[in-house]
């Protein structure tokens, strides 16, 4: 069988292929060494690149990903460029319609009040109060401390109330009056006689329990002069109900809640304890007193949720297949008959989706209230939850009417 003489091979190099009785033919060169060839690069500079190549193909660059190592550096910044233009954009777009949705809601709001809980108010930023009343929260928790003013014009140094989740917080200088309790006076007494729902104004003493209770106690005067706040009158067992509530919780002196006459600063019962009656240490006041949790002086009780509680979120929904809800049912009924609000706090928050999963066990639990950071979240998934528990009931009724 005779050999084809190759096109581009001159004649002797095809004789001598002839002669050795082999196939000689050429080496095509690669779309790379065309491109060099169309450059006009001498025969040395393309030798020199071509074995650059060969050494980036045994590090396996090249063979592999087709592209030298700089460029693969390049593709890679550019695609977190990339990347992060998206993120921002997200952002931006996700921003502006949470904002949307907000200010419709803050056009609605205000009127209609919800079971969300406000936690830790004070760090949702400047304008936190507003926020959490056009949202309807029916309740409002503030961490204050007790700290020193700084002195302006004299040197006498002054004892305030302050907001802050930590004590470091506090060196901003926002008081309780003027972060809560102006704002405060200044929208109930502008509804004039219009009817409104009571909120809950949760104070969270995080230290010397009994000295900021005589501050608390003075701050609020012009709230109490205006009938603003809501009271009872142990001695003669009357209700004064009004449009704020105010309770105080963490390091509150039991003691003197119960012995205020009127009462207007109420107290936040430990909901795992209300089955056991209460012992309150004697002081300089008062002797040692045994009580029960009652709405007069606890209109809400609440505690951390325990750590084994959070394995519910991981079992069914409904009652019969999970244990967990039976038990937070327990605390929330013994609140009830009370006639107290249950509320759990201190449970997972993040991410998003087991926080949603905490509302929900907590909800079929039997808690009142919605503990929540983000209460523009808690509102919407609050609405959600009312709107499917309302059809769930149509639907029951329907069903028992057509049997």
């Amino acid at each position: 069988m005779g050999l084809r003489r190759s096109r581009s091979l001159p004649l002797e190099l095809n004789e001598l292929g002839r002669e050795a009785d082999v196939n000689v033919e050429p080496e095509r060169p690669s779309t790379f060494e065309y491109l060099l060839s169309w450059l006009k690069m001498d025969k040395a500079t393309i030798a020199t690149i071509r074995s650059r190549l060969q050494l980036i193909n045994q590090k396996g660059l090249r063979k592999t990903y087709g592209l030298s190592g700089i460029s693969i550096f390049r593709s890679i910044v550019m695609v977190l460029f990339l990347n992060l233009i998206f993120v921002t954009v997200y952002d931006g777009i996700k921003s502006s319609f949470r904002e949307t949705r907000l200010r419709r809601l803050l056009g609605t709001g205000g009127s209609d009040r919800t079971w969300v809980f406000s936690h830790n108010d004070e760090m949702h930023g400047t304008e936190a109060l507003t926020l959490a009343l056009g949202l309807g929260a029916g309740a409002i928790e503030a961490d204050v401390w007790l700290g020193p003013t700084i002195p302006l014009y004299s040197g006498q140094t002054e004892w305030d109330l302050f907001v802050g989740h930590r004590q470091a917080d506090t060196a901003a200088q926002r008081s309780l009056k003027q972060v809560y309790l102006d704002p405060l006076l200044e929208k109930l007494s502008s509804l004039n006689d219009t009817w409104a729902p009571e909120t809950l104004l949760l104070i969270d003493f995080k230290h010397q329990g009994e000295a900021m209770f005589s501050h608390l106690e003075s701050a609020l005067q012009p709230l109490l002069a205006q009938n603003l706040l809501t009271t009872y009158d142990p001695k003669t067992a009357t209700w004064h109900k009004s449009r704020l509530r105010v309770v105080g919780t963490g390091e509150t002196p039991l003691s003197r809640v119960i012995h205020q006459s009127p009462r207007y600063i109420f107290y936040d019962a430990p909901l795992t304890r209300l089955s056991e009656p209460h012992t309150v240490p004697a002081t300089s006041y008062s002797p040692e007193t045994i009580i029960e949790f009652t709405p007069e002086i606890s209109p809400i009780a609440s505690d951390r949720l325990p750590i084994s509680y959070h394995l519910g979120i991981f079992f069914p929904k409904w009652r019969p297949l999970n244990p967990f809800i039976e038990l937070l049912q327990a605390y929330s009924n013994e609140a009830r008959r009370r006639g107290i609000e249950p509320r759990w706090w201190g449970f997972l928050t993040e991410p998003r989706f087991i926080r949603k999963k905490m509302w929900r066990l907590l909800k079929a639990g039997g808690s009142n209230w919605i503990c929540a950071d983000d209460v523009l979240g808690a509102t919407r998934w609050l609405q959600k939850w009312d709107r499917k528990q309302a059809r769930m009931a149509q639907m029951a009724k329907d069903l028992a009417e057509t049997v």
